[in-house]
């Protein structure tokens, strides 16, 4: 019996990248708004395969998104043009290999969690500079990213 040739189709890796902002709302957004924004975001996010979370407090975003690069930086311009908010402080994490969030088109966080508030008070922190971010504020950051990831996915896990 002839060996038949086994053919091996590889998917050309895109390369992915993360984006951790805070933004200020420039009007008050109630949580009907809120509950709004994150469903058309998490149904056009998984459309064009981005991925994230959102975290509110006292009409300030916290966001990440994940995704290919060209998308995430389409939508990060985009972002940043909405007039709903001025966004304050950004952080990019490029030519990552994983997704950390890869089901969610976007999921709001509402739990005050230490770590997702430390997050936010340094981002806030930052964006009172007007310098742009160093290597060790980068990996700060990153590193506050990557716990929340574990925290979300045990959590998850023990639902």
């Amino acid at each position: 019996m002839p060996i038949r040739p086994i053919t091996i189709i590889l998917e050309i890796m895109k390369p992915l990248t993360g984006i951790v902002y805070l933004s200020e709302a420039i009007k008050p957004f109630d949580q009907n708004k809120l509950d709004d924004l994150v469903g058309k975001a998490s149904t056009s996010n998984l459309e064009i395969d981005i991925t994230g979370f959102l975290l509110s407090r006292k009409n300030h975003f916290l966001q990440y998104i994940e995704g290919e690069n060209r998308n995430v930086r389409a939508l990060m311009q985009r972002i940043e043009m909405d007039t709903r908010h001025q966004v304050r402080c950004i952080c990019t994490q490029p030519e990552m290999t994983t997704r950390k969030f890869q089901e969610w088109g976007m999921r709001l966080i509402t739990e005050d969690i230490t770590v997702e508030l430390a997050l936010w008070d340094y981002l806030y922190a930052l964006a009172g500079t007007s310098r742009p971010l160093n290597d060790k504020q980068r990996s700060n950051i990153w590193r506050m990213v990557d716990i929340i990831t574990y925290n979300q996915q045990r959590d998850i896990m023990t639902q």
